[in-house]
């Protein structure tokens, strides 16, 4: 079972986050609420909105709005191997929302819970992160 994620043409930058005119594709203008990647919204509502959201995990919420508030520069607040590890980082360390995605990730269970993602999934969470990461650099 795959996960079907809509393609969009424009919603995916190329890696490193930027567009056709040089500048990172996050999400339009300054203060802006949109996702930059559609892909990724529709996958997070897909495939982890049922664990990770609202109530159910507030730290890790991706459900809404300003997702990548709640998620870049953030340090998990699990218990165990994964506590402390950023979850988006913007150093150039790994990021464990992206580790998790693994098939063997460096700490806790592979996610989502279920069907792996497939290569396309896991490139659009990738660039998604690339550019959100790159976004909170500047």
């Amino acid at each position: 079972m795959s996960y079907d994620v809509p393609s969009q043409a424009g919603t995916a930058a190329p890696r490193g986050g930027a567009g056709a005119g040089g500048a990172a594709a996050v999400g339009g203008a300054p203060g802006s609420d949109a996702m930059p990647f559609a892909c990724v919204d529709a996958l997070f509502k897909k495939a982890c909105i049922s664990c990770h959201s609202g109530d159910n995990n507030p730290q890790l919420d991706l459900d809404g709005e300003r997702v990548e508030e709640r998620l870049v520069g953030q340090a998990s607040s699990q218990s165990g191997s994964c506590g402390g590890r950023t979850l988006v980082s913007t150093d150039g360390s790994p990021s464990l929302l992206l580790q998790k995605l693994s098939a063997a990730p460096p700490c806790g269970a592979r996610m989502p819970v279920g069907p792996m993602l497939t290569n396309a999934e896991i490139e659009c969470v990738t660039r998604w992160v690339d550019s959100v990461s790159s976004a909170g650099e500047n």
